[in-house]
């Protein structure tokens, strides 16, 4: 899904991380992904790595990416 993303957005030959490192990304504690999918269609993801947040004593999230088709633009949005 990562490079028909890419893709789509014209954005392939920025894409450095292989299919294998990508799903080794998956595999990490501290990396999060959430895919929107419409009409049972991946569509999307948005993903967060989890560090350290010292002056709290906890965890922060830090969104590193928010990627969708452009059809979504539009989507749940009113006929004008």
């Amino acid at each position: 899904m990562l490079l028909e993303l890419a893709r789509h957005d014209g954005g392939i030959e920025h894409v450095r991380v292989t299919p294998e490192r990508w799903r080794g990304n998956l595999t990490r504690t501290d990396v999060v992904v959430f895919v929107a999918v419409c009409d049972g269609v991946p569509v999307g993801y948005v993903s967060a790595v989890r560090t350290p947040y010292l002056w709290g004593g906890g965890d922060c999230s830090r969104w590193t990416t928010c990627t969708c088709v452009s059809r979504l633009a539009t989507w749940g949005s009113a006929p004008g």
